[in-house]
């Protein structure tokens, strides 16, 4: 029976030992052994192409051809590890490429975007690019913004030890190229101080490599820092803002700063920094103004309040010539700590006007104290406001209150109704006494006569007896209106014919206000005047067309027919 041994390497370590055997097989027809040994062995990529080795031996080792073995090469396949080629340009170079160098096995790739970030993980922008990536070109003043962290991810289907497939390697570019005033110094130009006091004006800067020399000046004069009494200069690292590639990012720069004591208004004047290094010189200037505290807002105090909101308002005033913002602190009432929040901002040349903010997210049914001051752009601050103290609501508070106001909605809801239906029936009432006046104004009822004439316009009659009344005031008296013709006034009783009482009832069944002269005397007579008519002609009553004019009454024969006094045309 043989023995089974493992050798693994170009140094032929033993292995053995992370071998397993099965029991072993004999044949007794050949007196033959069968022995089957298993190595489990963990490997890493530095096994890749190593040779493994079985090896088996037994007591006829001795003999010639008395041992065996066989090998195997180890193919061992892994995620890849990935490393850039990152070298150092300058800002005249305009040809800059980086290169991804992944290894793995298999070693076949797929390449995803490249990235670009600051030194402090900013992502700036992704870039397509393969194994090499060539960066895009810019103007020469902007490929120092083409420096920083470059990022290559690529993968060969094996997942790492976190089952990852892309992995992801890095080099740091530099871009050598003359010193930049950051944007955070470029917002800055205009700076501020106060009479009497000290004032540190400062410029931030990316400058690789580092500037060498740096020099200020007032009105183009350079500034002597020998009086240590009066002026002081310096200049150390700090972590600046610029945007790369419109990109607001940190960067390592420096600051370089300019003290000035004790500030006279011939010091609030232009100041500048020349930068001097490799490349060409750049300068920055700087305005120092003098400034003042903002005033303190006024009429401070509460609109509105809700259970978790109290909204306030109040009056800004000057602020000591720059912009200036508004800060509310609130806190429960006997709490120690305040809370401060942004209100709004005032410019300089905006109008002033009231301001009004809404606190939130408070509690239900606690007192809060409130305040306010302002602060300008001089990061001068004015003095806090007298605390005021404010009430969130309860949600008894606040269903009492919609119940009020539902209450003096459904009042006016229902005074509305009213009015509208008072002035409908007020409408109709209007409408029927004008329908009831155009009925009385109508044309008067021709009763007795055969035929009336348009315009009212009737022809004369003639009495059978040829009586002539003579009319002795106006013709007819208003029968609803002013203006009726009064034919009847003045009528002559004559042959014996008397009117009769009822007619002066008729009269004023029909609305005339006032009786006509003639019928006062004849209020207690009964008799009916008896007219009668031609048969051939008609019996026809022509008015005058002036209100004022005296009318004749003559009728003519015809045949018999009774014509009370009280009718009327």
């Amino acid at each position: 029976m043989a023995s089974i041994y493992w050798l693994l390497g170009n140094g032929r370590a033993n292995v053995t030992t992370y071998a397993t055997q099965l029991p072993h097989s004999h044949d007794p027809t050949t007196d033959t052994y069968t022995v089957t040994s298993t190595l489990t062995y963990s490997v890493n990529r530095s096994y890749n192409g190593q040779n493994l080795i079985c090896v088996a031996s037994n007591e006829a080792t001795s003999e010639p051809g008395g041992s065996a073995e066989t090998s195997e090469t180890l193919n061992v396949k892994y995620a890849p590890d990935i490393t850039v080629n990152s070298p150092p340009y300058t800002q005249n170079d305009a040809i800059r490429t980086v290169t991804c160098h992944p290894s793995g096995n298999p070693d076949s790739y797929t390449y995803h975007k490249w990235q670009h970030k600051s030194r402090y993980g900013d992502l700036i922008r992704e870039l397509d690019g393969n194994k090499t990536l060539k960066i895009p070109n810019v103007p020469v003043l902007l490929r120092y913004q083409d420096s920083g962290k470059y990022v290559c991810t690529a993968s060969n289907g094996i997942r790492d030890n976190d089952n990852m497939f892309e992995q992801i390697g890095s080099g740091y570019v530099i871009v050598n190229a003359q010193p930049v005033f950051t944007s955070d110094t470029i917002d800055k130009a205009k700076q501020f101080g106060e009479i009497s006091k000290a004032v540190d004006i400062y410029v931030n800067v990316y400058s690789v490599p580092k500037f060498a020399i740096y020099i200020w000046t007032r009105d183009g004069k350079p500034i002597t820092t020998q009086n240590l009494a009066k002026y002081a200069s310096s200049s150390s690292p700090t972590i600046v803002y610029d945007k790369v590639h419109g990109k607001e990012v940190h960067l390592d720069g420096y600051k370089v700063t300019l003290t000035i004591r004790d500030l006279t208004a011939q010091d609030f004047n232009n100041y500048s920094l020349t930068l001097k290094s490799g490349f060409a010189d750049v300068t920055h200037t700087i305005v120092l103004e003098s400034t003042s505290v903002p005033e303190t807002p006024g009429n401070f105090s509460m609109t509105t309040t809700s259970t978790t909101s109290i909204t306030m308002q109040w009056d800004p005033k000057s602020g000591g010539g720059h912009k200036q913002a508004f800060y509310i602190q609130y806190r429960v009432q006997g709490a120690f700590e305040w809370y401060t929040t942004l209100a709004g901002e005032e410019d300089i040349n905006e109008p002033k006007r009231r301001r009004i903010y809404e606190v939130i997210n408070l509690q239900k049914g606690k007192a809060y104290g409130l305040r306010i001051y302002a602060e300008n752009r001089a990061g001068k601050r004015s003095n806090v406001t007298e605390v005021f103290i404010a009430v969130t609501e309860t949600s008894e508070t606040s269903t009492t209150r919609s119940a009020v106001i539902g209450g003096v909605v459904g009042a006016v809801v229902t005074l509305g109704i009213v009015c509208a239906s008072v002035m409908v029936i007020v409408l109709l009432k209007r409408r029927k006494g004008q329908n009831k006046t155009e009925k009385n104004n109508k044309s008067y009822e021709n009763t007795g006569f055969q035929e009336r004439q348009k315009d009212d316009e009737y022809e004369e009659v003639r009495n059978k007896c040829d009586v002539q009344q003579k009319q002795s005031s106006k013709t007819y008296e208003t029968l609803g209106t002013k203006d009726t013709l009064n034919v009847y006034d003045g009528l002559d009783t004559s042959k014996g014919l008397t009117p009769s009482k009822s007619s002066l009832g008729h009269y004023e069944a029909l609305g005339v206000q006032d009786k006509p002269n003639i019928y006062s005397e004849l209020e207690n007579q009964k008799e009916e005047i008896q007219l009668k008519e031609q048969p051939a002609e008609k019996n026809i009553l022509k008015a005058s067309n002036n209100h004022k004019e005296g009318r004749k009454l003559n009728t003519t024969q015809g045949p018999k027919e009774n014509v009370y006094a009280n009718e009327v045309f």
